[in-house]
């Protein structure tokens, strides 16, 4: 999933991999190749792991430039579905931080958020934390509509599929570090889109690139407007 990305393939090809950490598996870790399918016009990438499936769309946006918006604290929360079990080779584990606002404008009618190229998806702020907690899961990266501007209505859900560890000692999932590192990299990658409609019918859409301030957690972000 995020830190397992491979290219793009149309075929169902079988990748093996083995995670470089001290906590390698006994097995290789199999997962099916990263498949691209157009669903209504618009492209899609579908993760297909053994424990998560996850489609999201992709975008082609120049990401060498953007204008710095601003540096927030987001209140990371990491969402686990258990221990790793050690004979089913991978678990699932989500990161949630809260989305911070970007438009303060009484003249807004709605904003639709989108996330693009990456294992995130948006989810609406009295969501169900269970929702993200399953053993199994198929998500699909979807637009979610806000009315009126955005202010602590959004958060942003890093999903992860990781495989199995040998060692107990970790209950057998993976070190912290190799976690948030899988939602790090999912976070820098991510292009998020925003569509504006305002009272007066006029329409305008925004795009907006992710950095995580650290390489070792991910409390403080910084987005830049492309």
């Amino acid at each position: 999933m995020m830190f397992l990305l491979i290219l793009i393939s149309s075929g169902c090809n079988v990748k093996e991999i083995e995670t470089q950490t001290q906590t390698e598996t006994n097995n290789q870790y199999a997962v099916q190749e990263p498949e691209m399918t157009v669903i209504d016009g618009i492209n899609y990438i579908t993760e297909q792991g053994i424990k998560l499936k996850v489609t999201y769309p992709i975008i082609s946006k120049d990401i060498a430039d953007g204008n710095l918006v601003g540096t927030y604290m987001v209140n990371p929360v990491k969402l686990g579905n258990g221990l790793g079990e050690k004979d089913e080779m991978a678990y699932i584990v989500a990161g949630i931080i809260e989305w911070p606002s970007l438009y303060n404008d009484e003249n807004i009618e709605k904003l639709e958020y989108t996330a693009y190229n990456a294992s995130c998806i948006f989810d609406y702020s009295d969501m169900s934390e269970n929702k993200y907690t399953k053993k199994q899961m198929d998500i699909k990266g979807e637009t979610k509509t806000i009315y009126g501007n955005d202010e602590n209505k959004l958060k942003l859900i890093i999903i992860n599929e990781l495989p199995t560890s040998d060692k107990a000692a970790y209950s057998y999932m993976q070190p912290e570090y190799v976690e948030i590192k899988s939602v790090i990299d999912d976070i820098n990658k991510m292009i998020v889109g925003v569509h504006v409609y305002y009272m007066d019918g006029s329409e305008d859409s925004d795009y907006y690139r992710v950095e995580s301030i650290s390489k070792s957690d991910i409390s403080r972000i910084q987005i830049y407007r492309l």
